[in-house]
């Protein structure tokens, strides 16, 4: 081609990403250092998406992702993370408080070795031999949890703890399952044992806090990216004459390529109209692929009236209750602050969303007033997600339901036309996950690179 011509083709390749969550920020920032001219769409008035860290109270807390999971040298996060240098505090999430319902609180050696033998009843090697023997191809979490913990002998059971006194294993299921609830967003009778099964993640290494909070990482993201704020796209449409055009309120803008990271929730709903229609491998993926739930409810002391040292503080459930907490994360522990966030998770934290902010603070309170009758506490302030109403989201993350089938995520990132997706819903090894986000994003980017060889378009021979 003539190099008019040339000039031509390269300027009009244009990139545009719908959403400044992690997905699109990284996907931005890999096509711009590329030399792609990009632009950010974002229906919100902030960046982060999914990443928010609020500091209204006068410390940053993240009211989405928290954690920098499986830390090591090859996590994107970490790596950037240290990159920016910045402190970061271990969180191993084995110092555990745990109190019943009395508010007596059961011994160390007890909660360890509980969680030992939990560990023991969700190995791969354990989950794999509740499938043969029930000659099952998939289960719920839940259902081989249950069958896993509850047919233990019970003699078996006392001597596992070596004489320590625990409550009966019920109870405990219910603790367990309350927790674990919390890490995969869902409720466990809907989590494959598959999904499990077949997950070979290979960051495997410590899980890591950003005492200033996780919206560091989205800032350094986001420098020299055009953003545009307020943004709510209705429709994506890809015309004949070989661009695309998606419609907000204010404008409709032009692009040779687009990356939608639009969350699984938002898709669910069919929020954005796809002009040609998603092909059908991709809807299907949609309404197939979970989308969890995930709530905190943060509280701001005067002071720290709890053990500092505890990272985790936990209450036995009874099953006559409406509403269970999966545990409260001590601030003290790796910020400084005297704050206390409760975690929901699953249908909980869908139920807690119903309830008004004085009903969920008083049923805290009531809580910790069982545990420290003694201490006077002063509530100074509180703040509360909502990421199942919040309409930009519509849920917290992706899991994988009973007798899904893994590709399903493959399927959703699948480019159709001139259009290429990510999102932590879209990467089949790491889903869920910020860094599973991360890595979509910059899978987009490449996607892209290869579709539309950029050229490094502004220097030509």
């Amino acid at each position: 081609m003539d190099w008019v011509t040339q000039i031509l083709y390269f300027t009009l390749q244009n990139i545009i990403i719908i959403g400044a969550g992690m997905a699109g920020l990284a996907a931005a920032q890999t096509l711009q250092q590329a030399g792609y001219a990009v632009e950010v769409l974002e229906a919100r008035t902030r960046i982060g998406g999914r990443v928010h860290t609020d500091h209204s109270l006068g410390v940053p807390l993240d009211l989405g992702a928290s954690w920098i999971h499986y830390a090591d040298t090859h996590q994107p996060l970490h790596e950037l993370a240290k990159k920016l240098e910045l402190p970061t505090v271990v969180s191993p999430f084995t110092a555990l408080s745990t109190c019943d319902q009395q508010g007596l609180t059961l011994t160390k050696p007890a909660i360890k070795n509980y969680l030992h033998f939990f560990q023991h009843c969700t190995s791969k090697g354990q989950l794999q031999q509740y499938l043969q023997t029930n000659q099952l191809a998939d289960a719920s979490l839940g259902q081989a949890l249950q069958a896993n913990m509850l047919t233990y002998p019970n003699q078996s059971y006392q001597t596992l703890f070596n004489g320590v006194q625990l409550p009966k294993k019920e109870v405990m299921l219910l603790w367990a399952t309350k927790l674990f609830e919390s890490y995969y967003g869902e409720d466990l009778d809907k989590i494959s044992v598959q999904s499990i099964l077949s997950d070979e993640n290979e960051f495997i290494s410590n899980d890591l806090l950003l005492p200033q909070g996780y919206g560091q990482l989205i800032e350094n993201l986001a420098q020299n990216i055009p953003i545009h704020l307020g943004q709510v796209v209705s429709k994506i449409e890809q015309n004949q004459e070989g661009r695309v055009k998606i419609y907000t309120p204010t404008k409709i803008w032009e692009a040779t390529a687009v990356v939608v990271t639009l969350p699984l929730g938002v898709l669910k709903q069919q929020k954005v109209e796809f002009l040609p229609p998603l092909p059908a491998a991709k809807q299907t993926a949609i309404a197939t692929i979970g989308m969890g739930a995930l709530n905190k409810v943060f509280l701001k002391f005067t002071y720290c009236f709890w053990q500092p040292k505890s990272e985790v503080l936990t209450w036995l459930p009874t099953e006559t209750e409406d509403l269970h907490v999966s545990f409260v994360h001590n601030h003290q522990f790796f910020q400084k602050q005297p704050v206390l966030t409760a975690y929901f998770g699953g249908e909980d934290a869908r139920q807690m969303e119903f309830l008004t902010n004085d009903q969920l603070v008083t049923y805290l309170l009531d809580l910790l007033n069982k545990t420290y009758l003694k201490k006077k506490v002063e509530l100074q302030n509180y703040l509360v997600s909502r990421w199942t109403t919040d309409e930009y989201s519509l849920g917290a993350y992706s899991y994988l339901p009973v007798g899904v089938q893994p590709t399903v995520f493959d399927d959703l990132a699948a480019p159709f036309g001139k259009l290429f997706f990510a999102g932590e819903a879209t990467l089949q090894d790491y889903y869920s996950y910020a860094h599973g986000a991360y890595l979509s994003g910059v899978r987009a980017a490449k996607e892209i690179g290869a579709n539309y060889p950029s050229e490094k378009p502004y220097f030509y021979d």
